[in-house]
């Protein structure tokens, strides 16, 4: 094994861990030696690779979320737009009500963190709206969606719908993910002109 894999299966390791002590302990009640001890290394050795528990928290969460999203679009319906774009979400919709006890304290330090990880989180959100994009495109070309849309500009716009009924649910507006999701879907169909 290279030094760089080994390298990258010890940061996928302690994000593993990372975000299971979150989990269980939440993220204030968890330090770096109790995450260093559950991955079998050195304090020194997480700091090398996060620098610090937020940018920890916001690794682990990018990783997390990367996996949910490539997930979601793997075992994407053959439906239309607004079946497959409510497949992704709702499956991120899931990992945020699975994970309620630390899915604010992780968004926020992902929003608004700096640095390596805090950029790798940012290719997280560009790869979605890509994909967003992406479905926007290919149902514009099968002539399902208006083909005057710009698919990357409503790529970003459902990226920012998401977020918003995201961000009202972890405030508690929507009693269960099902509501969720039918807000999403009404702001999706306003936003690509669907009835």
């Amino acid at each position: 094994m290279s030094s760089t894999s080994k390298a990258d299966e010890t940061a996928r390791r302690i994000a593993t861990v990372a975000a299971d002590l979150f989990l269980e302990q939440g993220f204030e009640d968890t330090t770096i030696s109790q995450i260093a001890d559950a991955a079998n290394v050195a304090t020194g050795t997480v700091l090398l690779h996060y620098g610090s528990k937020v940018e920890l928290a916001t690794g682990a969460f990018a990783r997390q979320i990367a996996e949910t999203v490539t997930g979601a679009s793997r075992s994407l319906p053959d439906a239309d737009i607004v079946t497959q774009l409510r497949h992704i979400v709702g499956t991120l919709y899931e990992w945020y009500d699975t994970h309620a006890s630390v899915a604010r304290v992780l968004l926020q330090q992902a929003l608004f963190s700096e640095g390596p990880w805090a950029e790798k989180y940012n290719a997280t959100v560009s790869e979605t709206v890509k994909l967003f994009a992406e479905l926007v495109n290919t149902h514009r070309i099968a002539g399902a969606i208006d083909i005057d849309i710009d698919p990357a500009l409503a790529g970003e716009g459902i990226l920012a719908d998401y977020l918003l009924v995201l961000l009202q649910g972890i405030r508690g507006l929507w009693p269960d993910v099902e509501s969720q999701l039918d807000h999403f879907v009404a702001l999706t169909k306003q936003r690509l002109s669907l009835t």
